[in-house]
């Protein structure tokens, strides 16, 4: 990445020699612990802060589309408000409003790789639901929206901003696109490098599952309830799993009401909450 200050960034600091070496050695200093950070659980916070320091983003969400509505969070990280915010609005997100972003014609696989590049204001958006839910009820006001497309699979890379800074000016967004071909092959190294902790992995995912039925003593989960709750843990919309799995959404519905029956919970945080006490899958 540049390593350098944008505009806005510049505006802030004074215009000594000392200022803007330091600027750009936190800038590079972020950049590196992501760097080293590449196939652990410290990876989601340090591509976070690496991406605040070169774009001012207070937010960075990144999914994974790998056909319509198979979609799955693969990070999520809030600077302001923590992890748990930018996860809530991920699941919001791959469970129901992914179907209203005005973007989701771009994330499908393409024949050939290509890279879009879009600036988001909030008062652009039409749909007021995802407006509102994604947008003014976190007191988000703009994001720069990264989609790279590659035969099998879509990274969808979202960078936001707090309502209290200005939009991505035209000299930042072209930043975000000088770094991309950097920002993609870090994400995709980070995924194919993580070990079974890693969330995306559905097989490990399921094995925790599994051995938190069984020490729970109950009827033991069957192979559809424990791959429909690794997915739900990885990220899946209700028609995602439904796609992957080939079964219908209804059939979907029914396994994870059993499932959540078998293991004494009630909602998808108990799950995600069961899952990570029993093991770090999503490098919180």
């Amino acid at each position: 990445m540049g390593g350098g200050a944008t505009g806005q960034q510049r505006s802030k600091l004074t215009d000594s020699p000392d200022a803007l070496q330091a600027s750009a050695a936190g800038s590079a200093s972020a950049a590196g612990d992501a760097i080293r950070s590449l196939g652990t659980p410290d990876f989601p916070a340090a591509f976070a802060r690496m991406a605040a320091s070169e774009f001012l983003a207070d937010q960075i969400v990144v999914f994974r589309a790998d056909g319509p509505g198979r979609i799955r969070t693969l990070l999520a990280q809030n600077l302001r408000e923590g992890a748990g915010r930018a996860l809530s609005l991920a699941e919001s997100y791959t469970s129901r409003h992914w179907a209203r972003d005005p973007h989701g014609q771009l994330l499908l696989p393409g024949t050939t790789p290509d890279v879009v590049l879009r600036a988001v204001r909030i008062e652009e958006i039409g749909d007021r639901e995802y407006r509102r839910r994604l947008f003014a009820e976190p007191r988000l006001g703009a994001k720069a929206a990264l989609v790279v497309r590659a035969p099998d699979h879509v990274l969808y890379v979202n960078l936001y901003r707090g309502m209290d800074r200005q939009p991505f000016a035209p000299g930042e967004l072209e930043a975000v696109g000088r770094a991309c071909d950097l920002i993609a092959a870090m994400l995709e190294r980070h995924f194919a490098l993580a070990d079974d902790a890693a969330a995306g992995d559905l097989g490990a995912v399921r094995r925790v599952i599994e051995g938190a039925s069984r020490e729970r003593g109950g009827t033991p989960l069957s192979a559809r309830e424990a791959a429909v709750c690794a997915r739900i843990v990885a990220g899946y919309s209700t028609e995602g799993i439904g796609l992957d799995l080939g079964v219908s959404q209804h059939s979907v519905i029914s396994y994870r009401r059993r499932a959540f029956e078998k293991l004494g919970i009630a909602t998808q945080k108990e799950l995600f909450s069961l899952v990570l006490r029993r093991h770090r899958l999503l490098g919180t």
